[in-house]
């Protein structure tokens, strides 16, 4: 005589219960996981912008004739008279502050830039 098996209703639901608390698990890790990614590109951007406004400020400080070379990553915008720099990409952007300067507004620098001190006013070109 040959014996069938049987699984009973309970076992069963059981099994699925914890198929969807795995899943539940799985779907709470890849949320978290995308967080996370979306922090650490803000605080590149934003190690970017303090990296400029550190550069900016050298300059200012090592007085007239001084340069400081910076390779910048993002676009960067200066805004002079919100004492603001803006460093974005196409999703993300973080913002620093400077001191109240003598320099222009920038918008979407990026690439090798030189900063200039002359004659107390700063000012940052494009290098090749």
């Amino acid at each position: 005589m040959q014996k069938e098996a049987q699984v009973s209703v309970e076992a069963m639901v059981s099994i699925v219960i914890v198929i969807m608390i795995f899943l539940f698990a799985l779907g709470f890790t890849f949320s978290k996981r995308s967080e996370l990614l979306n922090t650490e590109k803000y605080l590149e951007k934003r190690k970017e912008c303090s990296s400029v406004a550190n550069a900016i400020t050298q300059t200012k400080l090592l007085g007239d004739g001084a340069e400081t070379r910076l390779t910048a990553i993002s676009n960067v915008s200066i805004y002079n008279k919100s004492m603001l720099i803006a460093v974005q990409d196409r999703k993300e952007i973080a913002y620093c502050t400077i001191e109240k300067l003598r320099i222009g507004n920038y918008t979407n620098i990026t690439g090798n830039l030189l900063i200039k001190n002359i004659n107390g006013k700063i000012n940052i070109t494009r290098i090749l």
